[in-house]
């Protein structure tokens, strides 16, 4: 962990920051390298039966003195290791800090132990005295030099290093006599006492982790345990070391398997609480019940001692050793099994909504609906309830890698598998507590984007410069530098730009660079939310200088660049790759407009051809004011709603009348019937008269939700397999499709349809409308009124979309290219302008555009992936919907970005870096503010109770 967050921080080191780094890994290797030398020397001399110095408990001491020194070498060196601009998100101090005590505690607590092993020349009873008063009179002894320091004030002038090390010394002692005092006392009731280990149990595994649990309500520390599962582990744990210790010696395997299931509770709850032991001490001074916290020590040592004494008894066999081993396994055998069985059911789901393949075959949803109401209710459990150290983290690596599935993501599986997004919501209330090494322990809020104050927006162009440089005879890169300026009141405070750039289809950016520190540093082409997490984290945690540039839509770009400032000026270019001849003096009067330099380069563009390699043939500035446009004819597609909410029951003949008031009765139909599922019993156009006479139900049972994208979606690709691309080339322009919904009542839908927009250049107008089985009539997409140029090339045809686009699938041949003329009621020859090469930069853009089009429209087919598109775009250097060029201030900040790129490649497209934003400050402030008013006026109206105070000086 050290290594992983050196490497990562390094390149923003100083010099002296490099050197105290290098100090701490060379007493860190010093470290590890002593304690192995130390387990060759007492292997060794187990393995010749000899006893030596090594194996006397007094070499806990060097132990304890090696690793103290390394905490304190490490924890007084932090400031001067980290830089303070990783410290805000990359490389918290408090992370540093966990992975330090995480190294140092364990052989810390090991040479305590070996420490407390010394025997005593003593009888039992007056080791076990002076033990408990060592443990008892430290902390006392600590209590009254704090008394004593707030009254004499030399006392408190002393450094802080002094009282560092009398509490570290303190501790020490403290742990060392509880620790050699519980083990001289297990000897002693086990030699004096059948039912010694029984009484240790009811202690030590029973008592006092329920105890350490109802102090936990009220003080929790380090996060909330307050869960009916870790209350009835505790007791199970428990019930299987008393069994394990009174069972007779011939059930040995019996006993050791019991011990070996409750091993896993005993050793998470050591860990976790490890690193944060060194303040049990003070938590002793503080409260009277703070000795609790070293609970999961004591339950320890009494697990291990139990362990112990099993196999010295008589059970000391492969077998014996084999069965522990398989009891300890099964806890996390089961933690790891369920969360591999979520990781399936919920990645099976998340393919099915958002990554289809679209086809014309039937879409059935392949895994059970059972298990991913279980999986969903498991993942919102997690995000809703507490965090556990080690395991919360554990169970999200091997679910989705540490990413998050987004609420809104959850909403869309409950509503599209179960018809209710509440059917898996959590019921358990929500924890309140904190983690001292820094984060909320509820899992929700570690996956929040951190919420800032949203900074000015009053940034201006105070200067535009465009330049052209010539590619060839046909393609011309145009390069625009801003100067921007930050025109408000708060001018000292950074101000962020965001400008919208409106691009026609065929045009590309393929360079974009932001100066920084008077330093021009080019962007780089990185997965799309990988850098909107990356600048939202660093605008929002560090205000340093991230600038984007990415496709807010497929149709539009956006520009944002932070922090502008009054004293200085932002400078940022990008570059922009057109299929034309343009010279700089065709931009002379943009002045400082960004949208007319998107004009001159939307005027300049002309029809240009090109194939890509698999021979497809695409063009661009195909516009209505060189083609006329064109009304098509249109059919009627019924999408029949199957599913569990608004459900169509009738035989769909039933409303033939409604249709009729609506649409002519001779538009033939075509008919899907969808829920999470999709069904369409035939792809061929039928009469109105044909409407079925049975009921839906024959075809598709009723449940779940309707997918409504995923069902436009196919019923694209059917009409452009069936009347764009027939068998042979239409004399008319073909017919387009109207949808109309068939549902209980209609009722407004949240038409959130990604699937839809990438499969609408097929059409010159999407038209969607719902009817409901009670006569209800709802438009939900109008027809446009504008229309759009249709072309013809070879047998397909296609009408050209809003941005002046067109491909046709297939060998087809430039030459026939024909468009339909309304004046002529005929098809007519396009004056085809020549191909541009394939290997042309702008031609290869084109091809690499057309294959994220067909990944947008079917995610699920087995085209690229989008680790493979961000590669292609990065080869390339052109910008794609799914990447976004991105500029960044360090080293640091380009290598968390990578990593977490890489980590985002390698899960579902689905899911998230981070949860979105957190309410706004002033949100919380108010409902805070909200709550201590009506906490107040109850408090007035309620008695008072009796309470203890500490009152501190």
């Amino acid at each position: 962990l050290n290594l992983q967050g050196y490497t990562l921080i390094e390149g923003n080191m100083n010099a002296d920051q490099r050197q105290c780094a290098h100090q701490i890994g060379a007493a860190l290797v010093a470290n590890l390298a002593g304690s192995l030398l130390g387990y060759a020397l007492l292997l060794g001399a187990r393995r010749r039966q000899v006893v030596t110095w090594v194996q006397s408990p007094l070499c806990g001491i060097p132990i304890v003195i090696v690793q103290v020194a390394y905490l304190w070498l490490a924890t007084t060196s932090t400031r001067s290791v980290l830089p303070a601009s990783v410290t805000r998100w990359i490389y918290p101090e408090d992370r540093f800090l966990f992975n330090q005590f995480a190294f140092a505690m364990p052989p810390l607590f090991l040479g305590l132990f070996w420490l407390a092993t010394l025997r005593a020349a003593t009888q039992s009873a007056r080791t076990i005295a002076a033990s408990l008063s060592l443990a008892v009179g430290a902390p006392f002894l600590l209590y009254l030099g704090l008394q004593v320091a707030q009254r004499v004030s030399w006392i408190r002038s002393l450094s802080p290093i002094v009282f560092a090390v009398l509490c570290v010394m303190i501790g020490l002692l403290t742990f060392l006599g509880l620790i050699r005092g519980l083990f001289v006392g297990l000897r002693a009731l086990r030699g004096r006492h059948t039912g010694g280990d029984l009484v240790a149990v009811g202690v030590i595994a029973l008592a006092m982790p329920i105890g350490g649990l109802l102090l936990n309500r009220s003080i929790p520390f380090p996060v909330d345990f307050q869960s009916v599962g870790v209350y009835a582990l505790s007791v199970g744990n428990a019930l299987a070391l008393a069994a394990a210790s009174q069972l007779p010696v011939r059930f040995a395997r019996l006993r050791l398997a019991l011990l070996g299931v409750g091993l896993p509770f005993t050793l998470y709850f050591f860990f976790v609480f490890l690193p944060y032991t060194p303040l049990s001490v003070l938590a002793m001074v503080v409260m009277g019940a703070g000795f609790l916290v070293l609970t999961p020590t004591f339950l320890l040592a009494l697990h291990v001692h139990l362990i112990g004494r099993i196999w010295h008894e008589g059970s000391r066999t492969r077998s014996a050793a084999a069965v522990g081993l398989l009891a300890a396994a099964v806890v996390p055998g089961l933690i790891t099994v369920r969360a591999l069985a979520d990781r399936h059911a919920l990645n099976g789901a998340l393919a099915h909504l958002f990554q289809p393949a679209v086809s014309g075959a039937d879409v059935t949803f392949p895994g059970s609906r059972a298990g991913l109401k279980r999986a969903l209710a498991s993942h919102r459990d997690y995000k809703d309830g507490i965090y556990y150290p080690l395991l919360s983290d554990f169970t999200s690596w091997l679910t989705f890698d540490g990413l998050i599935l987004s609420d809104d993501k959850l909403a869309q599986l409950e509503q599209a598998f179960f018809g209710n997004d509440g059917v898996a919501r959590s019921t358990k209330p929500r924890d309140h507590s904190f983690d001292l090494f820094g984060g909320s322990s509820r899992a929700r809020d570690r996956h929040r984007m951190p919420r800032a104050p949203a900074p000015p927006r009053t940034v201006a162009i105070t200067h535009l410069d465009v330049q052209t440089r010539s590619v060839s005879t046909a393609e011309t890169t145009v390069t625009a530098r801003l100067s921007l300026t930050h025109t408000g009141r708060q001018s000292g405070v950074g101000a962020e730009f965001i400008a919208p750039l409106r691009l026609p289809a065929g045009v590309f950016v393929t360079g974009f660079r932001l100066q920084v520190n008077g330093t021009w540093v080019p962007g780089r082409l990185i997965e799309k939310k990988t850098a909107l997490w990356t600048y939202a984290m660093i605008r929002d945690s560090e205000r340093r200088d991230p600038g984007l540039l990415y496709y807010l839509t497929p149709e539009e770009l956006e520009l944002r660049v932070f922090p502008v400032l009054a004293a200085a000026p932002s400078l940022v270019e990008f570059d922009l790759l057109v299929p034309s001849a343009l010279a700089d003096a065709d931009f002379s009067g943009v002045g400082l407009d960004l949208n007319a330099v998107c004009a001159v380069v939307t005027r300049s563009l002309r029809p240009s051809l090109t194939r890509d390699p698999t021979g497809r043939l695409a063009g661009t500035g195909w516009t209505q004011a060189r083609l006329p446009g064109v009304v098509r004819p249109a059919y009627l597609h019924l999408i029949v709603d199957r599913s569990e909410d608004g459900s169509f029951d009738a035989p769909l003949s039933t409303i033939a009348p409604l249709l009729a008031k609506r649409f002519p009765a001779d538009l033939p139909i075509r008919i899907s019937y969808a829920n999470h599922d999709i069904r369409m019993p035939t792809r061929t156009l039928a009469s109105q008269s044909h409407l079925p006479e049975t009921p839906p139900e024959f075809m598709l049972s009723r449940q779940g939700g309707l997918l409504l994208d995923a069902t436009l979606a196919q019923a694209l690709q059917v009409h452009r397999a069936v009347e764009l691309d027939p068998p042979v080339a239409p004399a008319t322009p073909p017919p387009r499709p109207i949808f109309v919904i068939l549902s209980r009542t209609a009722k407004v839908r949240p038409l959130v349809l990604p699937l839809t927009e990438a499969w609408s250049g097929l059409l010159d107008t999407f038209e969607l409308h719902e009817l409901g089985a009670d006569g209800t009539w709802l438009t939900h997409a109008p027809p446009a009124t504008a229309t759009r140029p249709l072309l013809r090339c070879g047998r397909s045809v296609r009408p050209v979309s809003s941005r002046g686009a067109v491909s046709f699938r297939g060998e087809t041949d430039s030459r026939a290219l024909e468009f339909w003329s309304p004046d002529d009621a005929a098809w007519k020859l396009v004056p085809a302008p020549a191909e541009v090469p394939g290997t042309s930069p702008w031609s290869r853009a084109v091809a690499l555009m057309l294959v994220q089009e067909d990944t947008r429209r079917s995610p699920g087919d087995s085209g690229p992936t989008l680790p493979e598109l961000v590669s292609r775009s990065r080869e390339q250097g052109v910008l794609l919907p799914s990447t976004s060029y991105i500029v960044v201030e360090n080293e640091a900040q380009w290598r968390i970005m990578e990593r977490t790129e890489a980590r985002k490649l390698g899960q579902n497209e689905a899911l998230d870096v981070l949860e979105t934003p957190a309410p706004s400050v002033w949100i919380l402030a108010g409902g805070v503010g909200l709550w201590l008013t009506w906490r107040r006026r109850r408090r007035r109206t309620a008695p008072a109770p009796f309470a203890p105070v500490l009152r501190i000086q």
